[in-house]
């Protein structure tokens, strides 16, 4: 009876305020949870992780030491990519960083050269940043990972 009532004032709350995908701003279905269908299937991943001459490697290349570098997804200007990150940094959604950390985790808990990894650093935020949007982004992404 408990889970009737809890499931009936969600459905009720949904209306007036629906859970959105963070991809596309369309309301989610209730099976969904972060995204839709369409914004998940449609989700630009890389691979970087199988290819140890990737893209983001190639970036860094000179810039400091390194073993291994790679991307979970590519970032193109007016993408569903942008407007997860802009979700996660700007509307508070921690809850979504840790998603996509721990979902990448278990991409590269697969890859046998990360399994001697010692630690996952996040990029530290400039204080002012994380006074204002209240957490470290990288922080709950690295979370997710290390999950």
């Amino acid at each position: 009876m408990k889970n009737l009532i809890t499931k009936s004032l969600a459905d009720f709350t949904a209306l007036f305020y629906p859970r959105c995908c963070a991809g596309c701003n369309h309301v989610l279905l209730n099976q969904e949870k972060f995204l839709c269908t369409s914004c998940l299937f449609h989700l630009p991943i890389t691979d970087f992780h199988l290819d140890a001459h990737n893209q983001t490697a190639n970036q860094l290349l000179g810039k400091f030491s390194f073993e291994h570098a790679a991307s979970m997804l590519t970032l193109s200007k007016d993408s569903s990519v942008e407007n997860i990150l802009y979700q996660i940094k700007y509307n508070n959604k921690p809850e979504l960083a840790f998603y996509f950390g721990h979902w990448y985790g278990n991409i590269l808990n697969k890859v046998n050269y990360l399994n001697d990894a010692d630690a996952i650093i996040p990029i530290p935020l400039h204080r002012k940043k994380l006074k204002k949007r209240g957490y470290n982004q990288a922080l709950v992404f690295a979370e997710g990972l290390a999950d």
